[in-house]
């Protein structure tokens, strides 16, 4: 029985430790994204290909004056 709760206990453990690991993860990617952003002008896109992620920085107009065709 003991076993079974140490197995139980470990599982637990595991899987706080995976979440713990991921959310500093995103955390450090929001806040490399979040001081990229704040370096780019308005109206710019900034894309980083290694999390995927496409960033049109101003306005909607600003955003479509970036890439026409898209909007």
């Amino acid at each position: 029985m003991s076993l079974m709760v140490a197995g139980m206990l470990a599982s637990v453990a595991g899987s706080l430790l995976a979440l713990a690991t991921t959310w500093v993860r995103e955390r450090h990617r929001q806040r490399r994204l979040a001081e990229v952003i704040a370096c780019l002008p308005k109206g710019s896109v900034y894309i980083d290909r290694a999390d995927g992620v496409r960033v049109h920085v101003g306005s909607a107009d600003s955003a479509a004056a970036a890439e026409p065709g898209d909007g």
